[in-house]
This record gives C-alpha cells, sequence and structure tokens, in this order.
C-alpha cells in the first residue's frame, strides 16, 4: 500500500508541476507570433480582453516607455515545490528586457523595470544548452520586443520573485506599439488582436485608460480559448 500511494503521489506532483507551467505559458501572453524562420511554430490559446477597460483592469501596472537593453535569458518555469526556485526539468524560456518608463499610468514602480517574455519551451529530456534554447525559439510564436521602440504595456508581477523585480505581460494584447501616435497598434500573437484593437491614436487610447466610462472603440468581439480549467489572472 505505501508503494501505491508514494506511486500516486509522484503522479500528482507530475500532473501539478504540467499544470504550472501550462499556466505561465498561457498566461504570459507572451508577445509571440509565428517565426518566419519556422514553418512549424507552435500556436496555442490566449487569455485574452475585448475592450481596453479589460485590459487595465487585469493588470498591476500600465506603462509608456521603452526597451533600453536586452538582458539575460533565465528559467521562467517555477518548481512547483518552491516557486521561488525554478522547475528543475522544464525550461521555459524567458528573455528578460529591460524597460525605461517614461510615465505610469497604473500603478507605480523604479523608473526601470524588467519583463520577461516566454520565447521558447525545453522539455524534460532536453539538454537545457544555448543551441537548443535558440532552437526552442525557433519553434514558438513570439514577437521579440525591439531596442528604443515606443511600447504601451499591460503587466503583473511574474511569480515566484520578490515583489518589483521582474514583470510580464498580463492578458493579450499585453502591449501596443506607439511609436506613431497617429496609429496605435497592438503586438500580440493571437490573430484577433487587431480586429479587437483595430488602429487608433494614442490620445483616443489614453483617454479610455484614464476615463473607463468612455465607449471602447468599435472592433470585434471575440471570446478567447485558454486551457481547460485555467482561471484568468
Amino acid at each position: 500500500m505505501k508503494h501505491v500511494f508514494r506511486s500516486q503521489r509522484v503522479v500528482i506532483q507530475l500532473f501539478s508541476r504540467y499544470i504550472l507551467i501550462l499556466l505561465l505559458v498561457v498566461l504570459c501572453a507572451c508577445s509571440q507570433t509565428p517565426n518566419p524562420l519556422s514553418e512549424n511554430a507552435g500556436s496555442g490559446s490566449y487569455i485574452t480582453a475585448n475592450s481596453v477597460n479589460e485590459l487595465v483592469s487585469k493588470s498591476d501596472l500600465v506603462a509608456i516607455g521603452r526597451v533600453i537593453k536586452i538582458g539575460d535569458v533565465m528559467n521562467a518555469a517555477r518548481d512547483i515545490n518552491d516557486i521561488t526556485q525554478p522547475d528543475p526539468n522544464i525550461y521555459v524560456v524567458g528573455q528578460v528586457y529591460v524597460f525605461q518608463v517614461d510615465h505610469y499610468l497604473k500603478g507605480n514602480g523604479e523608473q526601470t523595470i524588467s519583463i520577461v517574455q516566454p520565447e521558447g519551451i525545453l522539455g524534460e529530456s532536453t539538454q537545457k544548452n544555448q543551441m537548443n534554447i535558440e532552437a526552442a525559439r525557433l519553434n514558438y510564436r513570439y514577437i521579440p520586443m525591439e531596442l528604443n521602440k515606443e511600447y504601451l504595456v499591460f503587466l503583473s508581477p511574474l511569480v515566484g520573485f520578490s515583489k518589483g523585480e521582474y514583470y510580464i505581460g498580463s492578458i493579450h494584447p499585453w502591449r501596443f506599439d506607439v511609436s506613431d501616435p497617429e496609429k496605435v497598434l497592438p503586438e500580440s500573437p493571437w490573430d484577433a488582436a487587431n480586429q479587437v484593437f483595430p488602429s487608433q491614436t494614442l490620445s483616443m487610447l489614453l483617454d479610455q485608460i484614464e476615463h473607463p466610462e468612455i465607449s471602447p472603440i468599435p472592433g470585434t468581439a471575440i471570446n478567447s480559448y485558454p486551457a481547460p480549467g485555467t482561471p484568468y489572472p
């Protein structure tokens, strides 16, 4: 009987680990889009918003700024037994982007913050080396953030780290390209993002953030398809 109970515990731990990693990948609303170098780029389900008001309500930080440095790569997957530690088997390629904040629209923080974006996954049987990390990127949907490009970002703290240490996109589309204030568009792997959030001016978008009672820009309300049992953040 002891052997049976041990086996059951192992199964439960493995299942819990994969649920945690799946939740992370889905929540990372992870600035991703098909990589042109890969014909088999992975797809996925994204937790999405149908209005600017929903984007704001699901985020801890809303800010305008720019990427000033592309940082290191870290394992964004957390150990199911201690989320302050990386998962010992699964490796979620977490690219760190150092983001200089020009203006906080919701919440507050440092002048520079670190945004983590998942850009690949390595399974238990794959060696965690640079070659395999780069191969994992080719088979993952993501849009890399660009140096010195102006963004409007909707963020939440990355679970498992100290307050303010790392942030992650909260809900799709979690960032907008605001480099042209007359034509602001979302950056997201979610194919319907441009339908739900059509091109608008930065001024119109900021009005919706600061005054949620304003009617949203007419778009197309499209439901998301998160993984079964996955709660919204």
